[in-house]
C-alpha cells in the first residue's frame, strides 16, 4: 500500500501539459467572447450615431424595419452544433477513465437486461404449455 498525495497528477508532465492546453483553450474562448462583445457595442454606438443624423420619417421607418444583428446571426454554442457529449468533454479531459467506466456500466446493464430476458420468455413458454 502506498500514499499518493492529492496533487500527484500535477507532478506528471503529461498531465500538466493537458491542463495547460485546457486552460489555454478556455482563455482563448474568453478573449474571443470579449472581442465579440466589444465589436457589438461598437456597432450599436455607430448605429445610434447614424440614426441620430437621420431627419426624415421615411429614413426612421426604414431603420426600424431592418432586422437586428441577433435575428440575422444568432449566437452559436458548441452544444448546439455538436450536441451534448456524454460524459461532458471537461469530465473526459479531467477524468480520462470516465469514458471507459461509462462504457463498462453500459455493458453491465446490457448483460443484466439480457439475462432477465430469457426468464421472461421461459414464463411465456410455460403458459403456452399449460394451455
Amino acid at each position: 500500500m502506498g500514499w499518493v498525495h492529492r496533487g500527484y497528477d500535477n507532478m506528471l508532465e503529461r498531465r500538466r501539459n493537458e491542463l495547460r492546453r485546457v486552460a489555454t483553450t478556455k482563455i482563448e474562448a474568453i478573449e474571443r467572447n470579449a472581442i465579440t462583445q466589444i465589436e457589438v457595442s461598437s456597432l450599436d454606438a455607430q448605429t445610434n450615431l447614424a440614426i441620430a443624423d437621420l431627419t426624415s420619417e421615411a429614413a426612421h421607418a426604414f431603420i426600424q424595419a431592418l432586422p437586428s444583428v441577433a435575428d440575422l446571426m444568432p449566437s452559436l454554442s458548441y452544444a448546439e452544433l455538436a450536441g451534448e457529449a456524454k460524459p461532458p468533454i471537461v469530465e473526459q479531459l479531467l477524468s480520462p477513465n470516465a469514458l471507459r467506466q461509462r462504457r463498462y456500466r453500459e455493458r453491465q446493464a446490457a448483460l443484466r437486461d439480457a439475462e432477465a430476458l430469457p426468464a421472461i420468455q421461459d414464463d411465456d413458454d410455460d403458459e403456452e404449455r399449460e394451455a
